[in-house]
């Protein structure tokens, strides 16, 4: 078993570093092809894997575990399982990646007379756009007379699942809190796709109001507007 795992490791090893020790030891070809090569930020993609024997027949059943040279060992999203079943020479792994870059993927397919093989190929993850806001109020440069309530109205796009957190302040009085009790200070946790309230206590003077979002990944965005009080 030790002999075993020095070997497979030794082949993922070469293969990840494009050595041609990968294969120099393989008697069945794989071939490893992905449903989308460049993919977001923990979206799901399925790795499809392809394998033949040394006469080109694909009706090997067996194992198959896949890798990446910064994830290390992949998981099966829909099973939690560390490799898949090879049938009729295939087999399919659906996994999502939570860090940005590009990265190798390596299969390693060993079928039921302990032949094996090493395939490859690239996927490039991209981060997530930050949220964004487009903001129906207040109007640019909008006018409002002292204790009049100011409504801030945005509407939020946001590219992932995770929470998304903002914030209104004005550059000279400081973070703008709105009327449910919140912290001055403290963001909001937005929930489904708007961030409305009302403030009626800004000083008099223009005021450039800032919108700020960002997401569980850090990504930001800021939106301005400027209004007057009087």
């Amino acid at each position: 078993m030790m002999m075993m795992c020095i070997w497979t490791g030794a082949l993922v090893t070469a293969a990840l570093s494009g050595s041609a020790m990968a294969n120099s030891q393989d008697s069945l070809k794989v071939t490893v092809t992905l449903s989308e090569g460049e993919v977001r930020l923990r979206e799901a993609v399925d790795i499809e894997v392809a394998v033949t024997d040394a006469a080109g027949l694909s009706d090997n059943a067996g194992w198959i575990v896949l890798y990446s040279d910064l994830d290390g060992q992949l998981s099966d999203l829909d099973s939690g399982e560390a490799g898949v079943a090879m049938v009729d020479g295939r087999g399919r792994l659906r996994t999502h990646f939570d860090t940005p870059g590009e990265r190798v993927l390596v299969a390693l397919a060993v079928d039921g007379v302990a032949a094996s093989g090493v395939g490859s190929t690239s996927l490039t993850v991209t981060p997530l756009a930050p949220p964004t806001a487009l903001v129906s109020s207040p109007l640019e440069d909008e006018v409002f007379e002292v204790g009049q309530p100011i409504p801030l109205s945005a509407e939020i796009t946001r590219a992932g699942e995770g929470d998304v957190f903002a914030i209104w302040s004005s550059v000279w009085d400081g973070p703008l809190v709105p009327g449910n009790g919140d912290v001055l200070g403290v963001p909001l946790t937005v929930t489904g796709d708007r961030v409305e309230f009302s403030v009626d206590d800004l000083t008099v003077g223009r005021h450039l109001l800032v919108l700020r979002l960002w997401d569980e990944d850090g990504n930001i965005s800021t939106t301005l507007r400027e209004v007057e009080v009087r």
